[in-house]
């Protein structure tokens, strides 16, 4: 069984991502900041990281920054953001250009996720 950490502030859209990815037979691993993130991370390696943008006590970027950058991590990563006031184009673009696999702009479809993680999970 294929194992996805989801890192998301939002506990309504943790628990969206969580019961849509468990019905796809995926395990979840939630966490809800980067910071938390890293903790897991030294105890279990998942196949696949979705992490939202925007969050405290680290963010999506800082996260992204530091997998790729700083650890070499070649786990895949699935980007994610609503954009708050300024809009999620910039901070997508940035999650991109900084080593994430893929970005979705909130909200997207079950299905649009269901194909992303599917792709992501069975290229890597």
């Amino acid at each position: 069984m294929k194992k996805i950490l989801v890192i998301e502030d939002d506990p309504l859209v943790s628990a969206a991502l969580e019961r849509v990815l468990t019905q796809q037979n995926y395990e979840v691993i939630l966490a809800a900041n980067g910071k938390e993130s890293l903790s897991v991370l030294e105890q279990q390696t998942p196949d696949l990281i979705v992490t939202d943008i925007l969050m405290p006590n680290m963010d999506g970027i800082e996260l992204i920054m530091k997998l790729r950058h700083d650890d070499g991590s070649s786990i895949p990563i699935i980007a994610i953001s609503g954009g708050g006031t300024v809009g999620p184009q910039g901070y997508l673009e940035d999650a991109e250009a900084l080593g994430a696999d893929m970005t979705l702009k909130k909200p997207f479809t079950n299905e649009v996720l269901i194909k992303e993680v599917k792709l992501l999970t069975e290229s890597h």
